[in-house]
């Protein structure tokens, strides 16, 4: 188990699976997005009205929510009522559907820590190694969500971790790198980076694209060797907030950036060059207000927030978007 060990801190970038199990944790509170009555009686495990539901329509075992195309099945496995798994299998409810991300029921389960729940779809032939959209598997979100008895049983079933792929790298810097495009002050080149004329800096043109802790921000700018450079490094926070613009708009589509409220706030004020998977960009810079933190700056607000520094602490729609000064 030393690999999977390793694995949960070296691949502890919760992406889109952590977006979606925020998600479903509010809607599991009721949050609108579950459009039938069946969802909602998964989500409470009131067997008895599931039963009445199939009995009037057969079909509801395999409807989907509009929102994240999710089946009872899943509803259920993520809120650990195997009765009502038990029953959804029993009236041929498909153990391995993919809801819109590609997650399976056996995915939430794993993440959840329900191993009554993952015995069951196994026992129904689920598949162990089935990856979502992201190519994450159920042992990579039972050791992300450091589910220790889940692991060790997938594990024993023959899952594997198999952590979210990393985007690939760019391509080899070429000896005069081409213009793209102008934006103001910045100019794209076709290796991926943009150069601010400006403050004489050079930006990776996207982020790390998974969300991650403070401490593996700062390690994955030093291992980083894009556009043939070794000298890439953590923004500050003026160098991050030089960026905003609220003349600028575009949306990231990312499932993590939510209010208070759970609503939708994936769009950023930057520049179209800027290729952001999400919302906030981690700076290099410690909060001396707040001992124990670090600064994340919000393409959104325009604002500057506190997160812990601390390794296990992942800020869900936080990433790493990596300059170098130009020489």
């Amino acid at each position: 188990m030393t690999s999977l060990q390793n694995h949960r801190f070296r691949f502890n970038f919760h992406r889109r699976f952590a977006a979606l199990l925020l998600a479903v944790a509010a809607l599991a509170a009721g949050t609108p997005g579950f459009c039938g009555p069946i969802h909602e009686a998964a989500r409470t495990g009131d067997l008895a009205k599931v039963q009445t539901l199939v009995k009037e329509h057969p079909n509801l075992v395999m409807s989907t929510d509009e929102k994240f195309g999710q089946t009872p099945l899943h509803v259920a496995a993520f809120n650990d009522h195997k009765d009502v798994a038990e029953f959804l299998l029993a009236n041929k409810a498909d153990v391995n559907a993919k809801a819109k991300n590609g997650s399976t029921p056996l995915h939430l389960a794993a993440a959840k820590g329900n191993k009554d729940i993952a015995e069951l779809l196994l026992d129904n032939k689920a598949d162990i190694n089935a990856l979502d959209n992201e190519g994450w598997s159920p042992m990579h979100s039972a050791v992300v969500w450091n589910q220790k008895e889940v692991q060790d049983f997938l594990a024993s079933k023959g899952g594997t971790d198999l952590p979210a792929p990393k985007l690939p790298p760019p391509p080899p810097a070429p000896k005069a790198p081409k213009e793209t495009g102008t934006d103001g002050g910045l100019t794209a080149y076709d290796d991926g980076t943009i150069v601010d004329a400006k403050t004489k800096l050079m930006w990776m043109n996207r982020d790390n694209g998974v969300a991650l802790s403070w401490p593996d921000a700062k390690k994955y700018a030093a291992d980083y060797r894009g556009a043939g450079f070794s000298d890439w490094r953590l923004p500050t926070l003026a160098e991050l907030s030089g960026l905003y613009d609220k003349a600028k708009s575009h949306r990231t589509f990312c499932q993590s950036a939510v209010d208070d409220m759970g609503v939708s706030v994936d769009e950023i004020h930057v520049s179209e060059f800027m290729h952001a998977t999400c919302t906030r960009m981690w700076t290099s810079e410690e909060r001396s207000d707040k001992p124990g933190s670090a600064t994340v700056f919000d393409f959104h607000s325009g604002k500057d927030l506190a997160r812990p520094e601390a390794k296990d602490f992942v800020d869900n729609a936080s990433r790493a978007l990596l300059v170098r000064d130009v020489k």
